[in-house]
């Protein structure tokens, strides 16, 4: 017996659609730019190239690969949410867009790319958060760090080496992670 599937029977979660797409990894970050302090918006440029890669072409998409760095924001903001509504991705914005850049970052710290960046930006997410109990960890373990180079010891977790504090952190990332898993994708 053959069975046809319907549009309506099809349930198409956000990491599903973005690897269909093959959408750059940062993608979500890039969702975020509205709900972000401070956003760098150099990055909207390279992941447009990255999506010209991929084959995936749009009138917008053109349009932001074509900017200079660095990028004023006034002058990019409405290409790029043009661009996300082109394909069909959601604008993130406050807890959402929280929770996307610390999902990137945090990606960022187990697939070991420049961990002690990404722990700084957590650090300041946890600030801007107005000290946000589930990213409380991310501070804590970015205050020893700290200490631990300025002073040899560390106050603030359990780790007292290097190699300790990022397995620690790897260890905090990987339960936020679980814990915050993406949402099922939300069309706009």
């Amino acid at each position: 017996m053959l069975h046809i599937t319907t549009l309506c029977e099809i349930t198409v979660t956000q990491r599903q659609l973005k690897e269909l797409m093959n959408l750059p990894s940062t993608t979500e970050l890039i969702q975020c730019h509205s709900g972000t302090t401070n956003f760098n918006y150099d990055l909207v440029v390279d992941w447009a190239i990255e999506l010209l890669e991929n084959n995936i072409e749009t009138e917008y998409i053109l349009i932001l690969a074509s900017f200079s760095k660095p990028v004023d924001s006034r002058d990019i903001t409405n290409y790029l949410d043009s661009a996300l509504r082109e394909l069909n991705l959601p604008i993130l914005t406050g807890e959402d867009a929280l929770n996307g850049q610390v999902r990137y970052r945090l990606t960022q710290v187990l697939n070991e790319n420049k961990v002690r960046d990404q722990l700084t930006y957590l650090y300041n997410l946890t600030l801007e958060s107005d000290y946000k109990k589930d990213l409380m960890p991310f501070y804590l373990v970015y205050h020893g760090w700290w200490e631990f180079e300025d002073l040899g010891a560390n106050y603030y977790s359990k780790g007292q080496t290097v190699e300790q504090l990022q397995n620690e952190l790897k260890e905090e990332a990987l339960k936020w992670l679980n814990e915050h898993q993406r949402d099922e994708l939300k069309f706009t």
